[in-house]
């Protein structure tokens, strides 16, 4: 997902947004293997507090590079997953969001562009 200008249009491909990674940890992360853990114990295995667990696990709060590694490590999958996971949520909110302001940027062109010499 990406913003594409073409001739200063602005598009947002995605129409619906992507999934936060809380819902992962959520749904399909933790569900299918039956964990019998609580929010409590996920937290302290991960080094994390309870609030911060709950911020992700409730989506209101980003997975972060170390909370990713965490996850990566609890979950034996990669910190890459959860960041491009967040990072797609991150763009497609803020694509949303900024939508008419982004509209009124100006591309640079290559004739505004100085030759350094």
């Amino acid at each position: 997902m990406s913003i594409k200008s073409k001739r200063n249009r602005v598009r947002c491909h995605a129409s619906r947004c992507p999934t936060h990674p809380g819902a992962s940890i959520r749904e399909l992360a933790l569900a299918p293997i039956n964990v019998k853990l609580s929010r409590k114990e996920i937290a302290k295995r991960l080094g994390v507090t309870l609030y911060a667990l709950n911020k992700v696990w409730k989506e209101q709060g980003p997975v972060t590079a170390e909370f990713a590694l965490r996850l990566g490590r609890f979950l034996k999958t990669t910190p890459e997953s959860w960041l491009n996971m967040q990072r797609s949520y991150d763009l497609w909110q803020g694509e949303r969001r900024l939508y008419t302001e982004l509209k009124r940027i100006r591309v640079l062109r290559r004739s505004e562009i100085r030759k350094s010499t």
